[in-house]
């Protein structure tokens, strides 16, 4: 069976699982047998050898009744010198990455574990490898002292190396690279990756090449045996991809005050035995938990991150976001005067969420009228709706003419027309020179002379204005809109 998707093909890969076999546990005890799944190398049979072991594959079980994990016993007042607890699960294997080649030659055969996978790895498949080591301090025991560089995983189809020196045969991990194994107060984690041929159904853990960097003595104490011991735990393989996911959180809108269950979903993550923590990112402050939901009590910006297994995050972030409370007093006069022909704008504050509906169609929170009446505008949210009337008032008015004194008509796009503004068209204007001659009418001004005489630019200076317009008087009845011609004469100047 190929390895799909979803799953830690490493079985028993935090040794939660054990066969306590003779009953021993401890450093000199039954070797990987004692952990299902996981056994001691030899070469060209591998895997059918679970039989006892020495101190180069010894593995550990947290079990009070025999004292916990290797030279831990209940009589030995220096085993927390070297004795950690596990990264994950109840227990941890123990490695020997160096064997003295000055006392062995190099003879060092038991260093390597394997474990047999539950599903050949996928073809062309990036794989990510984790395992988390610390190094087993020796200043108690006077063993456990040297260190190298040489630790890796391997993986192949069968469980058996061509002999029971890999380094000597030119067998290389897929994954290594560590560098010194040092640490020995604290888990240190081990990642990687590779791509699978296909054909992968074991993993090989442990030393691939002791004598390729001089070894490392660790311990300050001169007395020193040949061995150097690595725990090492929480042993994961998955495919690369599977732990790529997304966050997902959509704005919200509740009423004021009122608070919100807020519950993100995730898109992808495909490894099995998960554990997740939901880290929040509030207006007033930071939350984590282990909760799928979490209640918002107060308006803002949130930021979400997903953790899963102590490692893959993914974050988003939304708001939330309180509709304003109902108005408790108008928001617009009663009534309202407009001049002849003119726009009055109007205009109620935005709320969020809010709908508009004005009594002349216009659905915003701001408007024009220039009709007179009744009218209305009805305000509704996810909350609430609020409703008001007010009345418009025609008025006559004053038209007022503003004239402009200078403009530029030099083509840079700023004041280049004679430009004024006021009463409603039709406009006749004339211009003369200073002798009176007419150099510009039009009987339907629309702002728009540029200075020019027969298609020629006038000389710079002073030229006098005739504007005849329509007047209003303001004191006529809605009725009886009459108004009488008026006309304006001044002075404008054209400048370069």
């Amino acid at each position: 069976m190929v390895s799909g998707s979803g799953q830690n093909p490493v079985r028993n890969h935090d040794f939660n699982e054990v066969r306590l076999g003779n009953g021993q546990i401890g450093l000199y005890a039954s070797s990987f047998e004692v952990f299902n799944e996981w056994y001691w190398h030899r070469a060209s049979n591998g895997e059918i050898n679970p039989a006892p072991g020495s101190v180069h594959d010894t593995a550990c079980y947290l079990n009070p009744l025999y004292g916990g994990c290797p030279g831990m016993t209940t009589n030995n007042s220096t085993l927390s010198l070297f004795t950690p607890n596990p990264y994950e699960g109840n227990g941890y294997g123990v490695l020997s990455i160096f064997v003295n080649p000055l006392l062995y030659q190099g003879s060092a055969t038991t260093s390597i574990v394997l474990n047999r996978l539950t599903d050949v790895l996928k073809k062309d498949t990036t794989y990510c490898t984790e395992m988390s080591v610390q190094f087993m301090d020796g200043k108690a025991g006077g063993y456990s002292c040297f260190t190298h560089n040489g630790l890796g995983m391997h993986f192949r189809q069968d469980s058996a190396l061509p002999s029971s020196r890999p380094w000597y045969d030119g067998i290389l991990p897929q994954v290594f690279g560590f560098g010194y194994i040092t640490n020995t107060n604290h888990w240190r984690k081990l990642k990687g990756s590779f791509t699978a041929d296909g054909t992968e159904e074991y993993t090989l853990i442990g030393n691939f090449n002791p004598l390729s960097s001089p070894p490392l003595n660790i311990r300050t104490n001169p007395v020193c045996d040949s061995f150097g011991f690595v725990f090492f735990d929480a042993v994961y393989v998955y495919n690369c991809n599977d732990t790529l996911f997304s966050v997902h959180q959509k704005d919200t809108t509740v009423c004021y005050g009122q608070p919100v269950t807020l519950s993100p979903t995730r898109k992808g993550f495909k490894l099995q035995d998960s554990t997740i923590t939901y880290h929040w990112q509030a207006p007033s402050g930071t939350t984590s938990t282990t909760d799928t939901f979490f209640i918002a009590t107060e308006p803002g910006s949130y930021t979400v991150e997903i953790e899963i297994n102590k490692r893959f995050t993914s974050s988003t972030t939304f708001y939330v976001n309180w509709v304003e409370k109902e108005p408790d007093s108008t928001l617009l006069d009663s009534a309202y005067r407009i001049c002849v022909g003119k726009n009055i704008p109007l205009s109620v504050p935005r709320y969020t969420g809010a709908k508009y509906i004005w009594s002349n169609g216009d659905s915003t929170a701001t408007t024009l009228y220039n009709t007179p009446g009744n009218h209305f505008v009805e305000i509704t949210t996810p909350c609430w709706q609020h409703q008001e009337y007010f009345t418009l008032e025609q008025d006559p008015c004053e038209i007022r003419l503003f004239v402009p004194n200078a403009f530029t008509p030099n083509g840079d796009g700023n004041n280049d027309y004679f430009q004024f503004y006021g009463p409603e068209e039709p406009i006749k204007l004339w211009v003369f020179d200073r002798w009176g001659k007419t150099v510009y009418f039009n009987a339907n001004y629309k702002n728009n002379w540029d200075g020019t005489y027969n298609g020629s630019f006038l000389p710079t200076g002073s030229y006098s204005y005739l504007i005849e317009y329509n007047y209003v008087n303001p004191n006529a009845s809605q009725q009886n809109l009459e108004g009488s011609i008026r006309q304006e004469r001044g002075l404008v100047t054209l400048l370069p």
